[in-house]
């Protein structure tokens, strides 16, 4: 399992307080969101869409890791990580939002920072 503050892509589908899930494993989802639920920590599954692998195509490279187009960002940077994950087809991935803009219970604001990086609330 990987977590990453990815995309920004996700937080636009599905705003600050639900991640993202990617995995290839419909069981392995399945329990996370299940767990997740139990716990008030939710999650919510995205595709691993095939159809837009071909969006890591590069002329330079031997793989992109940006899509050219400005759709489907979370999910393209999904399918990006799974081409390094190659020993388990039991992975997934969580696209993490970086910072909460209100406070819930375990999960307090975090502090905003000037350009100086000096705290400021």
């Amino acid at each position: 399992m990987d977590l990453a503050t990815l995309t920004g892509a996700a937080r636009v589908a599905l705003g600050p307080e639900l991640p993202a899930a990617f995995s290839p494993d419909a069981r392995l989802r399945e329990a996370l969101q299940h767990k997740g639920d139990e716990e008030a920590d939710p999650v919510w599954p995205l595709p691993l869409w095939t159809g837009y692998e071909e969006e890591l195509a590069s002329k330079v490279a031997d793989l992109g890791n940006v899509a050219a187009a400005p759709f489907a960002g979370s999910i393209i940077g999904a399918l990006f990580l799974k081409r390094f994950v190659t020993a388990t087809p039991a992975w997934m991935h969580l696209d993490l939002y970086a910072w909460n803009p209100k406070e819930r219970p375990g999960r307090p604001v975090a502090p905003r920072h000037s350009a100086s990086g000096r705290c400021i609330g």
